[in-house]
């Protein structure tokens, strides 16, 4: 399970949640390279002073995050909430169909809670059937253009083609490819309107 990292939300504390399986939680690694987290310390460097929420949790489909999403957003009120499932119901041939309805009910509670909506994409291998494979990878940027929420279209953009970035199994990201993706997933928030959470002064009426 992921970590939830930090309290609940507070006024001048504005909140991202990653809703995620375990490539946010960070499979078989400390919770502290886990993406999320050196994304909340990046932020910070870089003057923003979002909290990150990591409610990645390793094996979650879009079921489980779609039952597990009310709460969180009843609980932090995030300004983004940046969505990272489908993997695990690809990987288990599950129906896209019914993943593709759930991804959509995630968007439209983010955004009925007034949360900004990053959708991160993904991929599967060829061998579980082109068509299938080409389906799934078809959902997110439907999703995206369907709810106009920003869209970063493949999680393992930097490293898909780099194997000494990931664990042994290939599948799940080592330390240093969890560094990598939290620099994608930086600048994919940046590209789609992240600012700094600073009200400008008022100004001042001259006499």
């Amino acid at each position: 399970m992921g970590l939830l990292l930090g309290g609940a939300a507070t006024a001048d504390d504005p909140v991202i949640v990653v809703l995620g399986d375990s490539l946010s939680a960070g499979y078989q690694l400390p919770a502290e390279a886990a993406w999320p987290q050196l994304l909340q310390k990046h932020l910070h460097d870089q003057g923003f002073n979002f909290k990150v929420i990591n409610a990645g949790i390793s094996g979650d489909t879009t079921a489980g995050g779609l039952a597990r999403l009310p709460a969180l957003l009843s609980k932090y009120h995030p300004r983004w909430l940046i969505v990272e499932l489908g993997a695990n119901d690809g990987l288990r041939g599950l129906s896209l169909d019914q993943a593709e309805q759930n991804l959509a009910k995630i968007i439209e509670l983010g955004l009925a809670a007034d949360s900004q909506v990053l959708l991160v994409g993904m991929q599967i291998p060829l061998n579980f059937g082109p068509r299938y494979s080409q389906t799934f990878e078809q959902m997110y940027p439907r999703l995206a253009a369907q709810y106009s929420v920003a869209l970063m279209p493949f999680l393992f953009e930097s490293i898909h083609d780099k194997p000494g970035l990931f664990l042994s199994d290939l599948l799940h990201p080592n330390r240093a490819g969890h560094r990598v993706l939290m620099v994608d997933v930086y600048d994919s928030l940046i590209e789609h309107g992240l600012r700094p959470d600073t009200d400008p002064e008022p100004a001042l009426e001259t006499k």
